[in-house]
């Protein structure tokens, strides 16, 4: 039972970055599986990918509110780096909502914990360029993501890494995409 619940929220985890609507759609199975059986870090996992599918659609209200709903369950499980994964990729839809400071203060606080727990360096290098688009350099995150360039082995190389995650900070910060 636990490997197929993990199993629908990995593919809802999938469909938020490939088929938004899709996702939206696979989630109430996910979460009723992962409900029955008290997984709450596999429920904040699972909201965290609704509120992506969500701003990728352009639904920012209510992809607010599934973030929160998304922290609450990983506070409760304490799961510290999915829940500063959540909040990370809350910092794009604070963007989009032109509150800029929550921005620079989700990543910081995200790429803090994901530096403490040494996870997510593809996040921290992400976090960097997503700043710099967004015309903000933080000596503290850079410094971070210049480590993280320094440990990470993507399957090709650091700088299609990089043109990827243009793409993807493009689609988050700019809706639909």
């Amino acid at each position: 039972m636990v490997g197929l619940a993990n199993i629908t929220t990995n593919q809802v985890e999938l469909l938020a970055w490939t088929e938004p609507a899709a996702a939206l759609t696979a989630a109430p199975a996910a979460l009723e599986a992962q409900h029955e059986l008290g997984a709450l870090h596999e429920l904040g996992k699972t909201h965290t990918a609704i509120a992506i599918a969500q701003m990728r659609l352009g639904n920012e209200a209510e992809a607010a509110a599934s973030f929160d709903t998304a922290c609450t369950y990983l506070k409760r499980a304490r799961y510290r780096s999915g829940l500063a994964r959540a909040e990370f990729f809350r910092g794009f839809l604070y963007a989009r909502q032109g509150h800029f400071g929550r921005t620079v203060d989700s990543f910081t606080w995200a790429v803090d914990e994901f530096v403490a727990a040494e996870v997510y360096p593809s996040l921290i290098i992400l976090a960097a360029q997503a700043l710099d688009d967004l015309g903000h350099c933080d000596l503290h995150i850079t410094q971070a993501a210049a480590a993280a360039r320094a440990r990470i082995e993507p399957l090709d190389s650091v700088s299609q890494l990089e043109e990827r995650a243009a793409a993807l900070i493009a689609a988050m910060l700019r809706g639909r995409g």
